[in-house]
C-alpha cells in the first residue's frame, strides 16, 4: 500500500507539471540606490544653486527711487529746517545759509536763472532780465514785484550771514521762512501762466 501511494503522488506531480519548478525569487527593492541619492544630490544644489542666484541678482539691483520735483525737493528741505527752527536747533545764520542756498536752487531748476556762483549783486543786476525771459506771459508790474520781494530776500539772508551779532529770535527766523515760501508760491503761480514749451515745438514741428 505505501508503494502505490508514492506511485500515485508521483504521477500526480508529473500530471500537473509542479514537480520541476523552481522557487521564485526573492527581489529585495530598495528605493536608496546609488542613482536615486545621486539624483537626489544633483536636484538639492540645482534648487540651492538657483536660488543663490536669484537673491544674489535682487539684492545687487541698484534700488529705483521716484525722482522728485523741483517744489517736492524745495518744500522738503524747507520743512526740515522749520523742525530745526521749532527744536531751537539752527542758528539764524545757519538758516539764512540754508535758505539762500535753497532759493538759488529753486530759481536755477524752475525758471532756468543760473544763480549757483554768482554774488548777490550780480543776481540783482540779472534778475530783472531772467524774470523777463523766462515768465513771457507775466505782466511786467507783477515781474517788478517779483523781483523787489527775491531782492529783499537775499538782503536779509546777506545780512544774517555777515551780520557780527544779531537777535536769535524763532519770529525772525520763521519770517525769513515765510518770505521764502512766498517768493516760490509767486514763481510758481507765474508759470502757470506761461505757454506749454511742448505743444509750441509740437506746432513748429
Amino acid at each position: 500500500m505505501p508503494i502505490a501511494s508514492e506511485k500515485i503522488s508521483t504521477l500526480h506531480d508529473a500530471r500537473l507539471g509542479f514537480a520541476d519548478i523552481a522557487p521564485l525569487p526573492h527581489f529585495k527593492y530598495s528605493f536608496w540606490t546609488t542613482e536615486s541619492v545621486s539624483i537626489l544630490i544633483l536636484s538639492l544644489a540645482t534648487v540651492i544653486l538657483t536660488w543663490l542666484y536669484l537673491w544674489h541678482k535682487f539684492k545687487s539691483r541698484p534700488v529705483v527711487l521716484p525722482e522728485l520735483s523741483v517744489n517736492q525737493v524745495v518744500h522738503q528741505k524747507i520743512n526740515d529746517l522749520l523742525n530745526l527752527v521749532q527744536t531751537d536747533s539752527i542758528s539764524l545764520k545757519d538758516l539764512a545759509v540754508n535758505l539762500s542756498e535753497i532759493m538759488r536752487f529753486f530759481l536755477t531748476k524752475q525758471i532756468n536763472f543760473q544763480t549757483v556762483g554768482l554774488t548777490v549783486r550780480e543776481i540783482y543786476f540779472m534778475l530783472a532780465d531772467s524774470l523777463a525771459k523766462n515768465l513771457l506771459n507775466s505782466e511786467k508790474v507783477e515781474l517788478e514785484i517779483l523781483e523787489a520781494k527775491i531782492k529783499n530776500f537775499f538782503n536779509l539772508t546777506e545780512n544774517y550771514i555777515f551780520a557780527k551779532s544779531s537777535q536769535q529770535t524763532a519770529e525772525l527766523q520763521i519770517a525769513l521762512i515765510n518770505q521764502a515760501k512766498e517768493i516760490i508760491e509767486i514763481i510758481n503761480g507765474e508759470i502757470i501762466k506761461q505757454p506749454d514749451t511742448s505743444e509750441k515745438q509740437n506746432k513748429n514741428i
